[in-house]
């Protein structure tokens, strides 16, 4: 029973220090990543199952994900321009601290 409350300790520890680290937009930053990870191996392990694996249909997945990728980055790097546009405009009484 020690060495499951020891366990737990060690996990609650390790998830306080990286959120600490990261704050909320780090956790959904790992959701989204873990979602897409699962994605990938239950299309695989579905595939594999079938017998119906394929290499174009496995690359087709992968440059989708990247899609997905540089469409999240690139908003959030719209997303600072725009925080740093309203920020710089005079007589605007606006302050965009959030991300959209």
């Amino acid at each position: 029973m020690e060495k499951v409350k020891h366990l737990k300790e060690t996990i609650a520890a390790i998830l306080a220090l990286l959120t600490a680290l990261w704050g909320w937009f780090g956790w959904l930053v790992f959701a989204w990543a873990a979602c897409m990870a699962a994605d990938v191996a239950t299309g695989m392990g579905a595939a594999i199952q079938a017998g119906t694996w394929s290499s174009k249909v496995a690359r087709d997945g992968c440059w989708h994900k990247l899609g997905s990728i540089v469409a999240v980055l690139m908003s959030g790097v719209l997303d600072l321009v725009v925080g740093l546009l309203l920020d710089n405009v005079p007589g605007l009484p606006l302050h965009y601290t959030v991300l959209l």
